[in-house]
C-alpha cells in the first residue's frame, strides 16, 4: 500500500500515537474553539436538531487526571509543567484549563510527528489564542515561533 496520500479517519490523539515518529513536515490543527456551545444539525446551527458536536469543557476528574499525567510526562519539556501549573493559578479549574489540557495532549504529538525542520499551523479561535501560544512556547520553544495572523 502506498503510505502516501492517504487520509485516516480516526480521534486525533488516538491516530497520532499510532504514527511514526519524526515522519511529518506540516502540521495544521483547527481543533475546536474553546466556545462552550453545542452545535446541532448537519450545519451545527440548527435550533432543536440532535447535537453533532459539543465544544464544551469542564474540568472533572478526567481533566485532573490529564493535568497531573502531562505534568509527570513532559520530561524534556519542563517548560510544559510549568506553563500548567501558572495556567491552573490564573484560569482555575474550569473550563478553559480543561481545554487548555486538550490542547497540550495534541500539541505534544503533533511535536513528536515532525521532523526537525516540520512546520506546525494551529488555527485557533480570540478565547483561546492565548492559551495555545503560551502552551506552545512550552513545548516547541519561544524561539520556534514564527507570526500570528
Amino acid at each position: 500500500m502506498n503510505e502516501q496520500n492517504r487520509i485516516i479517519h480516526g480521534r486525533a490523539a488516538e491516530v497520532m500515537r499510532t504514527l511514526p515518529e519524526g515522519g511529518f513536515a506540516l502540521a495544521y490543527a483547527d481543533p475546536p474553539h474553546a466556545s462552550q456551545r453545542l452545535y446541532r444539525g448537519p450545519s451545527g446551527w440548527e435550533r432543536g436538531a440532535e447535537v453533532v458536536f459539543a465544544d464544551r469543557w469542564s474540568w472533572d476528574e478526567t481533566a485532573e487526571a490529564a493535568f497531573e499525567r502531562l505534568k509527570e510526562t513532559a520530561g524534556e519539556a519542563d517548560a510544559l509543567a510549568r506553563a500548567l501549573s501558572g495556567m491552573r493559578l490564573i484560569l482555575g479549574e474550569g473550563p478553559m484549563l480543561a481545554y487548555a489540557l486538550f490542547l497540550a495532549e495534541h500539541a505534544i504529538e503533533i511535536r513528536r510527528l515532525l521532523d526537525e525542520r516540520g512546520t506546525f499551523f494551529l488555527h485557533l479561535g480570540r478565547r483561546a489564542a492565548h492559551v495555545g501560544r503560551v502552551l506552545l512556547d512550552a513545548i516547541f520553544g519561544p524561539k520556534r515561533f514564527l507570526n500570528a495572523v
